[in-house]
């Protein structure tokens, strides 16, 4: 059996093809892997490092775009030298919640992908949230000469060893609308700029009280702004449930406290509002099974990413995000740096949008 120079971790938050992506490439600007030297074939890269043909392919690809790799039928997947391609900088994407999201790993394909395209060498570490092993992986991607960085989360932690090497940052965040004084420029998602139009949305449709299934620290509380509007509003919290992955555990902990609540015979409320989807996705199975119709019991709107959004017989009405466009904007935001312009701060958006769960008057 081939072996490979180095290896992957099925624990790590990365993913696995920014894992072997991240590996070949070391081997080839290290020089493990010659010019003019060839590659195990993807079947024989994926057996070696116990990873899916898939991963190897992607990790092949993505090293094509580069440059590095030359992969020809008949005759395999061939070093190229690495001075072939003179490539327009050198950008590190830095996150701090990893490839275990949904919506962070789409995102951060996308800003690759359109970087990659645009002849932007980008390489990925996913930092965590221990601050220690944090900074030794900061620290270690620092060692490489690095263009410009681009930090998915509060870059505090971050800033010293960022001004220490004179690496300047873009500061992208999902969760608040703040500004790092030291980012180069801002790039934010604006949650609490929907709010308006789920609130209006809610009045539109009659409703007076609203139950919230939310775990007991949510990113995105509608609470305070329906209650503003004179609608009641009751939270439903629930758990992660321990013992799962981690969409099913939330899906579980969600389907649970929902099933438990409906076996006290509530009085339901005008609208229940899911602010997670993978929690809609249980909630929803729980009120399927106790036979609850959907507008016409209740109505519902649950947040969403576009394109891993809940599955369910109608068309949710939901707030929903959109990763790939999220991904795509920011690397503009890089390549307008890289190009010597000046950002302003930048605001992105999720949409609002009317499916068939909720019913206006």
């Amino acid at each position: 059996m081939h072996s490979m120079p180095f290896e992957v971790s099925k624990q790590s938050r990365t993913s696995l093809t920014d894992q072997v992506t991240d590996g070949l490439r070391r081997a080839v600007i290290t020089g493990q892997y010659k010019v003019g030297a060839k590659l195990p074939n993807l079947e024989e890269m994926a057996v070696a490092l116990k990873v899916s043909e898939i991963v190897t392919r992607h990790a092949v690809q993505r090293l094509t775009r580069e440059g590095l790799l030359n992969p020809r039928p008949r005759t395999g997947i061939t070093v190229c030298s690495t001075k072939l391609k003179t490539w327009r900088g050198h950008v590190l994407y830095m996150s701090i919640a990893g490839a275990r999201m949904y919506y962070q790993s789409m995102l951060s394909a996308a800003l690759v992908d359109r970087l990659h395209a645009a002849n932007v060498l980008v390489s990925t570490v996913e930092l965590g949230v221990e601050p220690t092993m944090a900074l030794a992986k900061a620290r270690a991607a620092l060692t490489h000469a690095v263009s410009l960085a681009v930090i998915d989360g509060n870059p505090s932690l971050l800033e010293p060893i960022l001004a220490e090497r004179e690496v300047a940052f873009i500061e992208f965040n999902q969760i608040e609308s703040r500004c790092s004084r030291h980012a180069v420029q801002s790039v934010a998602v604006r949650r609490d700029a929907v709010l308006l139009a789920l609130r209006d949305h809610c009045l539109a449709c009659g409703v007076r009280r609203v139950l919230q299934v939310t775990d007991p620290k949510p990113s995105f509380d509608v609470g305070p702004t329906l209650r503003n509007a004179g609608l009641i509003v009751d939270d439903l919290l629930f758990n992660d449930l321990p013992g799962y992955g981690s969409p099913e555990r939330v899906e579980r902990g969600a389907l649970e406290a929902v099933e438990r609540w409906l076996a006290t015979g509530p009085t339901l409320p005008d609208l229940i509002w899911f602010g997670d989807d993978f929690a809609a996705r249980g909630a929803l199975l729980a009120m399927a099974s106790r036979g609850l119709r959907i507008p016409e019991d209740v109505q519902v709107i649950s947040w969403a990413n576009k394109g891993l959004g809940p599955v369910f017989s109608k068309p949710l009405t939901r707030v929903e995000m959109d990763p790939i466009a999220h991904g795509e904007a920011l690397a503009q935001c890089v390549l307008d740096r890289l190009g010597g312009l000046h950002g302003k701060p930048v605001e992105l958006v999720p949409a609002f949008i009317e499916g068939a769960t909720t019913r206006k008057r």
